[in-house]
């Protein structure tokens, strides 16, 4: 039987999912040609801050939207990035 893409990373514990987000923002920034300090000003932040939510932080939900708007991320990856 053949698991679903999202399906893995529900049985993680909560730190690791936090990273496996962080990983998944860096490589949408990443593929969308923004740097960190770019993100930064999506937020209104530091790019500490940018660098700390790539490493597992964590992000607030209105965050996360802004900066998948900003990525210009698909709808698929908009889905996965959210149910992380």
């Amino acid at each position: 039987m053949k698991e679903s893409v999202t399906q893995p990373h529900r049985e993680l514990p909560p730190a690791v999912m936090k990273v496996v987000l962080g990983n998944q923002l860096a490589r949408l920034r990443e593929e969308a040609g923004v740097k960190q300090e770019e993100a930064a000003g999506v937020l209104g932040c530091t790019q500490q801050k940018i660098a700390h939510i790539e490493g597992g932080s964590g992000i607030q939900l209105i965050e996360l939207n802004a900066l998948l708007d900003r990525y210009a991320a698909n709808e698929a990856d908009r889905a996965y990035t959210r149910d992380l």
